[in-house]
């Protein structure tokens, strides 16, 4: 479990990792100015990036679109229909393989 101090040191250091990538001035230079060591603020630069893209995959997560079985215009044929996040549509018979579904579903 973390300490007051260390949960207190963490967030003001992604704080300072935030503020050195929305800087006009190199890493280098945002150093300097704080007087904070160049690999210091590069280890907490890739935590906040990793925190950041975390979020992002967590809230993508979140965007799933359910299955949904739809009928063509004929009325003849059903089918699978899979909308991703990130745009990817999939259509399938709907006596898809439900292991051929599973590691489909897995890979996007």
């Amino acid at each position: 479990m973390e300490t007051k101090y260390a949960i207190t040191k963490k967030s003001q250091m992604l704080e300072l990792a935030k503020q050195c990538l929305e800087s006009n001035t190199t890493i280098r230079n945002f150093c300097r100015e704080r007087n904070l060591t160049y690999s210091t603020i590069r280890y907490w630069i890739w935590k906040y990036k990793r925190k950041s893209n975390d979020r992002i995959r967590n809230e993508q997560a979140e965007g799933f679109i359910p299955i949904e079985i739809i009928q063509d215009l004929n009325g003849t044929k059903e089918k699978l229909e899979i909308t991703f996040p990130n745009g990817v549509e999939m259509k399938l018979p709907l006596k898809t393989d439900p292991c051929l579904l599973k590691n489909l579903i897995t890979i996007f």
